[in-house]
This record gives C-alpha cells, sequence and structure tokens, in this order.
C-alpha cells in the first residue's frame, strides 16, 4: 500500500511478540499507517529463552512451508537466517527417520531447510519487524483484555508495570498464544462459547544443548526416532547456531524423560535403536535441562461463531496448539499471517468477506496440521478425543505410505512435501499412489 487512500486504518494493534504476533505485524504493516506489538516479556539484545514463552528452550522447526511463508512477508530473510547462524540440511541426505520400526531411506532430495534455536528464529524474525518504519514493539507491556464496542473489537487494556493504560486501534489481533483467554472474554462480553476441539494427548518432553565435538561426522545431522504404539518414547535431535545440538527426548502418559544428566543418557539408550545416543554421547551438555508438558491439543473454531466480533483477528495458537513433535506450530503462525495478508489485500476491514476470507485461509491450513498430529496421537488408547470414522483404515494407509517412503525416493518427496505444508495432503491419496500403498500392505 502507498497512499493514504489504500489503507485499511490508522492503527492496528498486535496482543504478543512471538513468532505469531511477528509475523501479523509484518502482514498488517503494509495496510495499517501504525502497527503497535504489545509483548508482556522484557525482550533482551540477544536471543534467549522468554519466560512467556517457556517452549522455547526445545527444539523448534521454520517448515519449508512456514519459510517461503516468512519470505513473502519478509523478503530476504533466509539469508538473514543464514547470517545469523542457522544451519542448512538436506530433509533427505541429512536427515535420519527411524519411524515405524524402519529406517528411512537415506537420499538426497534437494529439499533444503533451515535449522535455529527459537530463541535464534525469533530475534531475527523480530531485527526485521522493528526495521519497518511504521511498527513499534512495546516490551514489558501484558495485554489483560480486549474491549468491545457495538460488536467489535475497539480497544485493549494493558499493563505496564503496574500502570495499566488503554490503547484503540482499527484492527486488533490475538497472538497470546496456547494461553490465551479469549474464550473466557468472549464468553463474558457476550458473544457466546467458543467450540472447541481438544485431545488429551498427555506428553513430556525435555531438552538440552550440547556441543558437538571435533570429531563430528556430519554437523547437519537431523535425526527422529518415532515409536510405534504403545511405545511411548521418542526422540528427536537437529543442529542448531553455533555448533550445537538441539536433544529433545520425549514421552507420553506417566513416561516423563529425566531432567538430570545421567537420567537423560539412560533415557536416551532406552530408545528403538542406539544410533540417537551415539550422536551426541560424547558431547557437553551447555545449560540446563528443561521439562516441557502438554497435556491436550486445542482447537479453537472461532470460526463457527454466530456473532463474532468484527474487527479481530486470532491467530497462531490463539486458533490452533498441537503435538509440537511435528514442529508446526511455528509454520501455522506463519500461514495464518499470510491468511491476514490475503484478507486485507482483497476486503476492507469492516466487510463481512474480510472476515470470512481470513478465517478460511486460516483453518484450511490449521485443519491439515491438526488431522497430521492427531493422527499420530489417536493412535495411542489412552489418548482422549474423538477418533474421526474409519480411523483403523486411516492408520493402516498411513503404515503402508511409510513403508513406500522408507525406500522410494519419490514417494519420500512427496511425503516430505505435504509435512512441510508445501503442498495437500490430498496428494498422498492419489490413484496411483492408493494402489501402490495397498500392494505394500499386501492387500
Amino acid at each position: 500500500m502507498d497512499n493514504k487512500s489504500d489503507l485499511r486504518g490508522e492503527r492496528a494493534l498486535v496482543a504478543g511478540a512471538g513468532i505469531a504476533g511477528l509475523a501479523a505485524a509484518a502482514a498488517l504493516s503494509p495496510y495499517f499507517r501504525e502497527v503497535i506489538v504489545f509483548e508482556k516479556d522484557a525482550l533482551a539484545d540477544e536471543p534467549q529463552v522468554r519466560m512467556g514463552a517457556v517452549q522455547g528452550g526445545h527444539i523448534h522447526t521454520m517448515l519449508r512451508g512456514g519459510e517461503a511463508g516468512l519470505e513473502v512477508l519478509l523478503p530476504g530473510i533466509r539469508q538473514q537466517f543464514l547470517d545469523n547462524g542457522a544451519v542448512e540440511l538436506d530433509m533427505g541426505g541429512d536427515y535420519r527417520g527411524h519411524d515405524g520400526g524402519e529406517w528411512r531411506e537415506q537420499a538426497f532430495l534437494d529439499m533444503p531447510i533451515l535449522m535455529m534455536s527459537r530463541p535464534g528464529y525469533e530475534q531475527v524474525i523480530r531485527n526485521r519487524v522493528t526495521a519497518l518504519s511504521n511498527v513499534e514493539i512495546r516490551s514489558g507491556c501484558r495485554v489483560s483484555e480486549i474491549l468491545y464496542q457495538n460488536g467489535a473489537a475497539i480497544s485493549v487494556r494493558f499493563l505496564n508495570g503496574e500502570d495499566e493504560a488503554v490503547e484503540t486501534g482499527a484492527l486488533i489481533v490475538d497472538a497470546r498464544g496456547r494461553g490465551s483467554l479469549l474464550p473466557v472474554e468472549l464468553e463474558k462480553a457476550g458473544f457466546a462459547k467458543v467450540p472447541e476441539t481438544t485431545l488429551g494427548i498427555v506428553m513430556t518432553y525435555v531438552s538440552g544443548r550440547f556441543k558437538q565435538g571435533p570429531d563430528c561426522e556430519n554437523p547437519n545431522l537431523a535425526m527422529l526416532v518415532r515409536p510405534t504404539a504403545p511405545e511411548p518414547r521418542y526422540g528427536i535431535l537437529c543442529p542448531i547456531e553455533g555448533g550445537d545440538w538441539m536433544v529433545t527426548l520425549g514421552g507420553r502418559a506417566d513416561t516423563v524423560p529425566p531432567t538430570d544428566y545421567e537420567g537423560f543418557c539412560d533415557y536416551a539408550r532406552q530408545l528403538a535403536v542406539p544410533d540417537f545416543y551415539n550422536v551426541f554421547k560424547d558431547c557437553e551438555l551447555v545449560g540446563p535441562l528443561r521439562r516441557y508438558k502438554k497435556p491436550t491439543a486445542d482447537w479453537r473454531h472461532y470460526d463457527r461463531m454466530e456473532n463474532f466480533p468484527a474487527r479481530l483477528i486470532p491467530l497462531g495458537d490463539t486458533i490452533t496448539s498441537i503435538n509440537p513433535t511435528f514442529g508446526q506450530g511455528m509454520t501455522l503462525a506463519v500461514l495464518h499471517a499470510l491468511a491476514l495478508k490475503a484478507a486485507l489485500d482483497a476486503f476492507d476491514i469492516d466487510e463481512p468477506a474480510f472476515a470470512n476470507v481470513y478465517f478460511e485461509g486460516a483453518m484450511k491450513v490449521s485443519g491439515a496440521a491438526w488431522q497430521m498430529a492427531g493422527a499420530s496421537d489417536l493412535e495411542y488408547d489412552f489418548v482422549t478425543g474423538e477418533r474421526p470414522q474409519g480411523f483403523e483404515q486411516m492408520q493402516q494407509f498411513s503404515k503402508g505410505l511409510k513403508l513406500l517412503a522408507n525406500n522410494d525416493k519419490d514417494v519420500l518427496r512427496t511425503l516430505m512435501e505435504v509435512f512441510h505444508m508445501e503442498r495437500p495432503a490430498a496428494d498422498l491419496r492419489s490413484p496411483e499412489l492408493a494402489a501402490r500403498v495397498m500392494q505394500a500392505l499386501g492387500s
């Protein structure tokens, strides 16, 4: 937008300066004279785990679909990730996956992906967003409530230390994450209850940062050891900036990884294959082992509300918070921001089609991620939540698809492109591929 007549409003407000809030600010910047982002944490000049994002001390992955979306919102950011130490690896040649009891074929796919720590990603994106001339980030300011008038969001009440204040805006984005009280606030304000879908996944993971040794054979190696239900233990290892590994061990239900070094290593040795522990066994632990618990996966269906307030956009984990094992959270936030950009590009914010276009795009990608993660979660009998009709057949198809992908480079590429949210899951169910899956299953 290059002139005043192109603007959608004078001021937009964003609650939260995590990946979702920053991506939203980048999407909003061309369409508003001023964008103000409120962040409850005091933001440091160097990458560090924030109190408001304690999961930042664990593995995070920007999937290829998310990286492409960020490049649309903030052109040139991929190179900035690299300049700040991101590790580039190939999803076939550098990635080792042990899934369903078998190793996946390790072959170069020409599918590069960048790996960083969550604070590293956030710092680069925040630096780019703060460089936008009309964006202001107010750190140490916690949004306590969104205020409404005549069926529309009009302002936010926030705390800056002990001082309370109110700021008005033409459009308000809630990017406060899975802890957002938006459903409570909406019901309190008379907008009725927000429909939700919940899975009781009961998972815990513990992560540590390890310094790669001088004899490391492949500093770009990433590895996933994913169990088959009912086995609860899994492990993920990724290279990050600074010549380090980020190592995450997970467990389900009552199986909880330890936070002491010896217990952590012993847990890693109990995974299905010894290769995982052997990668980091001689590496130095840098910093603490951090534990994070996630009892539920939640999808808030704001789009199903009959009288959802105008001029309000929920975004990122405020909508969908799912099993983090698949690394979809940051990518979903970026794709939601792209949906917001598409809606802003096409409609004024007071047109009904504006919210419709946004929710159509945001819920489509949320649904794809939910289906992918949920299919894995629901394999465990203890997980509570509704299983879709034909779930057993879906499980069998998924098993056959993995068997094919373990030994077929073309199938692996297609599977990876769907996993990275670059193409729809429907592409995995073409008649030709379906026939090959059935053959792999012996049907």
